[in-house]
């Protein structure tokens, strides 16, 4: 085939126009998790780095990238896109936005593909240009997101790629797919190589803590004390290789670095539920059922000091971990080999070192899970008679670091201590156990501040914007850029006039609302990931949250005629903090909640939880803790 077309000048400048317009549609340093770096890629079967979105795929042209939700495969593409368009003599970058293939005309015909990618130069499009670029070999297709369409869709489409990449052999071509989605042999036929995205490595979990826009007046803070927290624990280090991980991580509302014992508990916790979450979660009983297994199977490697099993043994002892009668409950009648095979497919959990054989990933998720196994079936006393056994001291940190409450905390270091006083053989190593899981216990947590200020009295008004009652407290650290695009939060209070916020829409990443506030005036923030709402008398609904896009963090004090939580639904919010506790039946909604990981409730009184604990599976209840304050 001949691939040596001419351009015209037209062509040329067109070209030029065009990729100065994807640099500028794909290229969002300010975007709320955006990564600082390039992300790294590897062959399926191999796990050794090959690439970087950055430097492109070296080894194969045509790619089949599969991941979960949560695995950052559209940032891939896109930072493919910009690398593409940055170099005037590589290949010209078509992005197709996830879901595109469900109208397959995009790919069918070359005409087609700039107003399928979106651009809004399609309809300038010099006559032909797009197949020119396609026969001269110098198009690199990226295509997001095959996911959720039916079989026949995805065969349609499967035949419609093939058939350009006959007529057009030279055009390079990623395809980023859901696990669950397709099958790794789905593109085999056609010559695609299955990739994966990496783990994040150390300077990378450093590059990105550094670049993430922490509430304003807490940004060193923050920093420092979940960089303390990782570097302390192996566990919490390894889970934050994971992008989503350590970008909810980042999330949270770190408010005082004095208060990292709670973390120690929680971080760990969210990280393994978020990660099976996003990989298992689509429906409740899924995701229990695979924690179930998990945890089963971790103890059950414990007790016999294996580092891993057969698979066949593996299923064995999956289903002697799953509930005898299964709840009604959508997603748990999957046997234990389906259960066993899915983790293995996603490989990020458990893995296959040979054929046949079952290990988990990383030792620290082995010891995690079995820690949690121990303390959920009252097996805590064997933990305690095994404690002096190297294979088991982790173990039993574990369970005192990173899964039990306080005061069993206490108790199970009694209990160490016990023991030590018994057995003059082990009694000192015992000791020094009982002491390292001592210095886990938490020290008083201060006092929480007033949550809803008073009102400033008339004769002296809080520092305000031009005179009005917007206040914005821009992040120090945020020195770089325009001023308009520094990050700021936002604090506003009585009437605000929508001018004033309209100057703010591209910096304002944290929103405090006190008092009677048009909470429609929030639209006009559309990067807002925190959003504080206390003291509202008359909010019922929350439907102005829907349109938030990167909205994560939820805080609601203080608005007693709320009894309707479901617009939460439409929104990604995956930490909420209700005070006071309202009925279960107002919380019952957020099951539907698809991102949501975390629900603090300050001020449960005496009301148990456990009713609550049952509707929300999958989502962590933190009673009694108020982390913004």
């Amino acid at each position: 085939m001949d691939t040596t077309v001419e351009l015209s000048e037209w062509e040329r400048e067109f070209e030029r126009r065009y990729r100065a317009e994807c640099l500028e549609r794909y290229s969002d340093p300010q975007a709320l998790g955006s990564f600082p770096f390039a992300l790294r890629i590897a062959p399926r079967d191999s796990g050794e780095p090959e690439g970087t979105a950055a430097h492109g795929f070296p080894a194969a042209r045509r790619v089949l990238l599969r991941g979960w939700d949560g695995d950052d495969m559209g940032e891939v593409l896109r930072q493919e896109a910009v690398r593409s368009a940055e170099d005037p003599e590589g290949p010209v970058p078509f992005l197709l936005p996830e879901h595109a293939l469900a109208d397959i005309s995009g790919l069918s015909a070359p005409d087609s593909l700039l107003a399928a990618c979106g651009s809004p130069l399609a309809m300038e499009e010099p006559p032909g240009w797009v197949e020119r670029i396609l026969l001269t070999g110098r198009a690199l297709l990226l295509i997001d997101g095959v996911e959720g369409f039916a079989p026949p869709v995805l065969e349609e489409a499967r035949t419609v790629l093939a058939g350009l990449l006959e007529r057009y052999p030279a055009v390079s071509v990623t395809v980023t797919a859901r696990l669950d989605a397709v099958p790794g042999s789905w593109l085999a036929a056609e010559g695609f190589t299955e990739y994966r995205l990496c783990p994040l490595a150390p300077d990378e979990i450093s590059a990105f803590i550094d670049s993430w826009d922490f509430a304003s007046g807490s940004e060193d803070t923050a920093r420092d004390t979940l960089l303390r927290l990782l570097a302390d624990s192996p566990l919490l280090a390894d889970l934050a290789t994971h992008a989503p991980v350590l970008r909810m991580f980042c999330s949270l509302p770190w408010a005082d670095g004095r208060r990292t014992q709670p973390w120690r508990t929680l971080l760990p916790r969210l990280g393994v539920s978020l990660l099976a979450g996003l990989r298992y979660g689509g429906t409740p009983g899924a995701l229990s059922n695979i924690l179930a297994a998990l945890q089963g199977l971790a103890l059950w490697l414990q007790r016999n000091g294996l580092p891993g099993t057969t698979q066949e043994q593996a299923v064995r002892q999956i289903e002697r971990s799953l509930p005898a009668e299964p709840e009604e409950v959508p997603g748990t009648d999957a046997t234990a080999a389906e259960l066993l095979s899915l983790l293995l497919d996603d490989g990020v959990l458990l893995t296959e070192p040979a054929p046949g054989r079952v290990v988990f990933t990383h030792p620290v998720h082995q010891v995690y899970a079995a820690a949690r196994e121990a303390v959920e079936t009252d097996a805590l006393g064997e933990v305690v008679r095994h404690a002096h056994d190297p294979h088991w001291r982790d173990v039993a940190l574990c369970a005192a670091r990173h899964v039990l409450l306080d005061e069993d905390r206490a108790s199970f270091v009694a209990a160490l201590r016990d023991r030590a006083d018994r057995d003059p053989v082990h009694a000192e190593r015992l000791a020094l156990l009982a002491d390292e899981a001592l210095r886990e216990l938490p020290a008083p947590l201060p006092a929480p501040r007033r949550r809803v200020p008073e009102r400033p009295a008339a004769s002296a008004p809080p520092p305000l914007l031009t005179g009005s009652v917007v206040e914005v407290r821009h992040r120090p650290s945020a020195a770089t850029g325009p001023e308009s695009e520094r990050p700021v939060t936002v604090t506003l209070s009585g009437e605000v006039r929508p001018a004033e916020l309209t100057a703010l829409a591209a910096s304002a990443r944290r929103a405090e609302c006190y008092g009677l506030v048009d909470l429609t005036l929030l639209r006009l923030l559309p990067r807002l990931h925190t959003v504080v709402i206390a003291g509202h008398p008359r909010l019922t609904r929350l439907d102005d949250l829907v349109p938030l896009p990167l909205l994560r963090s939820l805080v609601l004090v203080d608005c007693p005629r709320l009894r309707d939580l479901t617009a939460l639904t439409g929104t990604g919010v995956m930490f909420l903090e209700l005070a006071p506790l309202p009925e279960e039946s107002v919380i019952a909604p957020l099951a539907a909640a698809p991102r949501l990981r975390v629900l603090y409730l300050p001020t449960p009184g005496e009301r148990s939880t456990d009713g609550l604990a049952r509707r929300l599976r999958g989502v962590s209840l933190l009673p009694g803790l108020s982390l913004d304050a």
